[in-house]
């Protein structure tokens, strides 16, 4: 810090309201954090203003983190639940796409094979009769 400045003091009130507000911010999305910033802006203006006390508020705010992170705790066991569950179907997918490429495989060698047999059966007949079955063009 320059020597010429001072440190800017603020109150926890303003602190925890400030912090609610930068929540409303980077997690715009996000209900649950931005209700525990300001259930926690809330207890603490409730102490400035001395509407409870010091033990209080300590009370009211470690029940509400605790709630919080069970909250949290969920959502993140949700979103791994949720993420097993798309690879679970991505792997679903990959194997029904391969069975349809192996499946499409196969038909292509059957018709391969196919083709080889009647060409094979062809030659026979030209080496049996000494002619082509095929009619001349």
């Amino acid at each position: 810090m320059l020597p010429n400045m001072r440190p800017k003091k603020i109150s926890q009130s303003e602190a925890a309201k400030e912090i609610f507000i930068a929540s409303k911010s980077y997690f715009p999305n996000d209900k649950l954090t931005q209700d525990y910033f300001q259930s926690l802006s809330e207890y603490t203006n409730q102490l400035a203003k001395k509407s409870i006390t010091r033990k209080k508020f300590d009370e009211l705010r470690y029940a509400r983190a605790e709630r919080y992170e069970a909250a949290m705790a969920d959502r993140k066991e949700a979103a791994e639940r949720a993420q097993r569950q798309a690879e679970l179907e991505n792997e679903r997918m990959r194997q029904a796409q391969a069975a349809a490429y192996d499946e499409a495989i196969r038909q292509q060698r059957n018709a391969m094979a196919g083709a080889a047999a009647l060409q094979g059966v062809g030659r026979a007949f030209n080496n049996s009769f000494g002619q082509s079955i095929t009619p001349p063009p």
